[in-house]
């Protein structure tokens, strides 16, 4: 990673800069157990169903069972 770890305010999310081939600059943001809570938290707040959650299985739960632990957590907080 070129930048390191960052928070966009404005998104909620974390993200990190990268070079990739050809000296290409590329930005991935993504969520985290944080950035999940924030969202959980306003939809409730905002009188909302819920959130959706696009690749929940993503998460490499056997590998990093914290991760699950934390994620899901936020969902459910």
């Amino acid at each position: 990673a070129v930048s390191g770890l960052q928070w966009n305010e404005a998104a909620s999310l974390p993200f990190f800069d990268y070079v990739g081939n050809n000296s290409v600059r590329h930005r991935v943001s993504f969520t985290d157990a944080n950035s999940t809570r924030l969202r959980a938290e306003w939809a409730h707040q905002a009188s909302l169903g819920g959130v959706g959650i696009w690749t929940a299985d993503a998460l490499d739960t056997i590998s990093y069972p914290q991760d699950g632990v934390e994620m899901w957590g936020a969902l459910l907080a």
